[in-house]
């Protein structure tokens, strides 16, 4: 008698799904202060996709049909916490591999002696009334025009500004308190040599300068400043513009980047982050 065999059939999908397997060539990676994008290489013999992705991440691509190499971003940056997550990738067996993400955490600096930031002490608030500092690093302080020691509000509407001419090529009248100067411009582009990060502190928007060695950080907020003919505030939460005390330089940022520029109008009021004076 012959014999016969049935032949069931069954999805082509599933067959691939059930023999699968996933292996990548890291199972941690430090995305560092600043967030950034790094790889990783996904080995498999057949399709697999990945899981556990935060709103902090983007991975690109979630899903493929082999072998691939993986972009794994920070898109949100929260500066001062750690941030962990866990990417599972998984083949038709289930769990295959998975990797561990992270993103440093910084400690704001807010010690009345400052810190180190590229070999030079800044304060870590701003200058508030003439000889005082702001009470936290994201107050924003008073702002001032060129050489003078008169502070005008960095809110709202102001009365006696000052539009008649200033003719010092220095400073004057220095703000800061005792033991602190207004930083030179060269000081200024050693902070804007430095890694720096966009960000809102406490509902304020901002830059963080990070020392690359010492992981010290200070945050300068985005004051804006005020005009030149009545005082009137302008690009607050948008612009920082802090002063030097010479060649009427300042230094510039939005969420962009960072700039050290001259010739600034001596009229328009700006922000004061002081530097220590040498010992």
């Amino acid at each position: 008698m012959a014999t016969m065999f049935l032949v069931t059939g069954c999805d082509s999908d599933e067959v691939e799904q059930r023999g699968t397997f996933v292996s990548l060539d890291e199972n941690t990676l430090n995305l560092g202060f600043g967030g950034g994008e790094q790889t990783v290489t996904v080995s498999s013999d057949g399709r697999w996709d990945v899981s556990g992705i935060t709103e902090w991440l983007t991975v690109s691509p979630q899903s493929n049909n082999g072998n691939a190499t993986v972009n794994i971003t920070i898109t949100k940056n929260e500066l001062f916490a750690e941030r962990v997550a866990v990417l599972t990738f998984r083949g038709g067996a289930g769990i295959d591999d998975a990797i561990r993400i992270t993103q440093e955490g910084r400690v704001l600096s807010d010690t009345i002696t400052g810190v180190v930031i590229n070999n030079v002490r800044w304060a870590t608030r701003n200058v508030n009334t003439p000889g005082t500092f702001a009470d936290r690093p994201e107050h924003l302080g008073m702002l001032y025009q060129w050489g003078r020691g008169v502070g005008y509000a960095a809110t709202g509407e102001i009365e006696n500004w000052f539009d008649g001419e200033i003719e010092t090529e220095t400073w004057v009248n220095d703000p800061c308190p005792p033991g602190w100067r207004v930083p030179t411009g060269d000081e200024l582009e050693t902070l804007r040599d430095t890694n720096s990060l966009w960000l809102d502190k406490d509902g304020v928007n901002g830059r963080a300068f990070t020392d690359r060695v010492t992981g010290n950080v200070i945050f300068l907020p985005a004051v804006g400043w005020r005009n030149e003919e009545n005082g009137g505030l302008a690009n607050a939460g948008l612009y920082g513009l802090y002063w030097a005390n010479s060649n009427q330089q300042r230094l510039f940022f939005t969420n962009a980047g960072t700039a050290v520029l001259s010739e600034s109008n001596l009229l328009e009021g700006f922000s004061v982050r002081c530097v220590a004076e040498e010992e």
